[in-house]
């Protein structure tokens, strides 16, 4: 695989938009003197995007019995996005952009070399070894020096 795909450059791109959102939750949050309805806005115009573009680009609507077939689990990716904003808005204003992203990622790496390793929810094998561990090892000690500097 290569380093620099499509694929990989849309990653980044969502990494850079996540540092972007959560600044402008914590602002909104600040504004509202709410976070659980910074959270909710911030959703419900997500929600409106969204319909906006599936009505638009006359998306394929799946089928009741399609929707039926999937397990359970698949339909808590939205609850778990609500608290993950949740969260953030909370976290922000208190720790600031860099610290809050470091967390977070450093979260989503050992969470995700986890997944990978037991192939769990919907992801293939892969499992994990030295490098993957050295990378993650890399991450968390990027963790302490951006915490403590």
């Amino acid at each position: 695989m290569q380093f620099f795909s499509l694929y990989t450059i849309l990653a980044f791109v969502s990494g850079a938009s996540l540092a972007i959102q959560i600044g402008m939750n914590a602002s909104l949050s600040k504004g509202l003197q709410n976070p659980m309805i910074a959270a909710l806005s911030s959703f419900l115009i997500g929600t409106i995007a969204l319909v906006l573009y599936i009505l638009t680009s006359k998306q394929t609507i799946p089928s009741t019995h399609s929707l039926q077939q999937l397990p359970w689990w698949v339909w808590m990716g939205g609850l778990l996005g609500a608290l993950y904003v949740t969260l953030t808005i909370v976290a922000a204003p208190k720790i600031g952009a860099a610290q809050l992203v470091a967390f977070v990622v450093t979260g989503q790496m050992l969470a995700s070399l986890i997944l990978d390793h037991y192939g769990l929810v919907g992801f293939e094998v892969n499992t994990l070894n030295a490098w993957r561990v050295l990378g993650a090892i890399f991450l968390i000690i990027g963790v302490i020096l951006i915490r403590k500097f």
